[in-house]
């Protein structure tokens, strides 16, 4: 027997603007066999990957994303047939937070973030999350209280961000370009001047860093080069 456990599906944290797109290309083409990324062929890759999971976490499809009634009967009703539909979908995917000891109608803010949380829902995607909950509440006509918003996500001040990778690169980088006092006066061997032994010095190119990482590289080992034609 296999000792691989499934990752929980988490909560839709797609645009709902892509949710209703979906609903509405449906309506025009028909609910297929399967909800599978040929059906989502104009959405990127990664958004494809989200929107067949948040499918599933909704009931929208089972396991195998093969479309269930409720989906059928989002895509073959409108105005006040919908909106029921949609409420029933809502309450019955979301009872985590509707069902367990929350009221929704005076719930704080916390209290919402902490009911994701417990979904495994971390870091900037419980933003997403409850940005999603709140608009297909919205369109479900349930009521939700004014103090549950999408928390503000933090963003890293520029620089302070920087990988352990591209701290190295730039220590290691600079260096090498950097002579110390002392250090690289001319070598009496010419086939070992000042320049080759920088050069030796360079941290090597690694094809998994970031681009960012990268561009980095390629601009200190052009300073390099420089100082060795100035040389």
């Amino acid at each position: 027997m296999s000792s691989k456990t499934e990752k929980p599906v988490l909560p839709p944290y797609i645009s709902f603007v892509t949710f209703n797109n979906l609903i509405s290309a449906l309506r025009e083409t028909g609910v297929p066999h399967q909800i599978d990324k040929s059906v989502l062929r104009t959405m990127s890759g990664a958004v494809q990957s989200a929107t067949i999971a948040s499918l599933k976490f909704l009931g929208l499809i089972d396991t195998n994303s093969i479309p269930t009634k409720n989906l059928k009967q989002l895509v073959e009703t409108d105005g006040e047939n919908y909106t029921l539909a949609l409420k029933n979908v809502l309450e019955e995917s979301y009872a985590f937070l509707l069902k367990n000891g929350v009221n929704i109608e005076n719930a704080t803010g916390t209290q919402v973030e902490n009911k994701f949380k417990e979904q495994g829902v971390t870091g900037s995607t419980i933003t997403k999350c409850i940005s999603f909950f709140l608009s297909m509440a919205k369109e479900a006509g349930i009521k939700v209280s004014s103090h549950v918003r999408p928390p503000v996500t933090k963003r890293t001040p520029k620089g302070e961000g920087a990988s352990t990778a591209k701290k190295v690169l730039r220590a290691k980088t600079r260096d090498a370009i950097t002579p110390k006092p002392g250090e690289l006066t001319p070598a009496p061997n010419p086939q070992t001047n000042w320049y080759e032994q920088l050069l030796e010095k360079f941290p090597a190119f690694d094809p998994s860093w970031d681009n960012e990482t990268k561009k980095a590289w390629f601009d200190a080992f052009n300073d390099l080069m420089k100082k060795g034609a100035q040389s």
